[in-house]
């Protein structure tokens, strides 16, 4: 396998029968030759009315780490009504302890692609960004692990960041969010400056683990 490059595809589409046919594409993709790790998700449509007043834009999402010479077959095979997102991704936190990741995750998941303010210099944002996964592990103490990804590439302009967010049930998410009252404000005030607050597109999903592989770095977001 050649150099491994993520994938992220979205599905736009709200109805229950577009996300059965999207999850079972997603299945037949994760057992491609070329794949070294797949992931899928289907939006929580309670626990994300619990947590968040904002539409949802997607309804479904698949992650392929792939061999470089496969994606523009996989973006060709995609379902209708489905974005494509070109990723580079890093891992800031991890503290799930789980031993067995082929089964489906049991707690809740917030996938959120947004947009950063308009104007900011690429490398300044990136370096923010991988500065707010260090604050995320103490202030969002209840999640249980942080996935940060920048977007190369993508069908759907104006998103240029994903951020993945885990929790083990989704009362630690509705519920206790933030540390504190004062972790609120702090991670305002952190992200003032580089998250675009309105192009920020959150949905809460449930999550399951279709191929496992360990190909996600720590590397910081800086530019080459």
């Amino acid at each position: 396998m050649s150099a491994v490059q993520k994938l992220l595809f979205a599905l736009v589409a709200d109805a229950a029968g577009a996300r059965v046919g999207f999850v079972d594409w997603a299945r037949r993709a994760a057992t491609r030759e070329g794949v070294a790790r797949a992931e899928v998700e289907v939006v929580a449509p309670e626990a994300h009315a619990a947590h968040s007043a904002k539409p949802i834009r997607w309804f479904a999402f698949a992650s392929l780490w792939v061999d470089a010479t496969d994606v523009a077959d996989l973006r060709a095979s995609a379902p209708d009504h489905t974005d494509w997102f070109l990723l580079r991704d890093r891992l800031a936190f991890d503290r799930s302890a789980r031993a067995d990741e082929a089964r489906p995750w049991g707690g809740i998941k917030k996938t959120t692609p947004w947009a950063s303010v308009a104007g900011v210099d690429r490398a300044l944002w990136q370096a923010r960004y991988t500065n707010h996964g260090v604050l995320t592990a103490a202030y969002h103490a209840t999640a249980v692990r942080y996935r940060q990804n920048i977007v190369l590439d993508t069908s759907a302009p104006g998103v240029d960041a994903v951020s993945e967010l885990w929790w083990t049930n989704v009362e630690d998410l509705v519920e206790r969010f933030y540390a504190s009252d004062e972790a609120r404000r702090l991670v305002g005030y952190d992200t003032v400056g580089f998250v675009d607050a309105a192009r920020a597109y959150p949905v809460v999903t449930t999550h399951e683990v279709l191929r496992a592989g360990a190909v996600i770095g720590h590397r910081p977001f800086l530019l080459d």
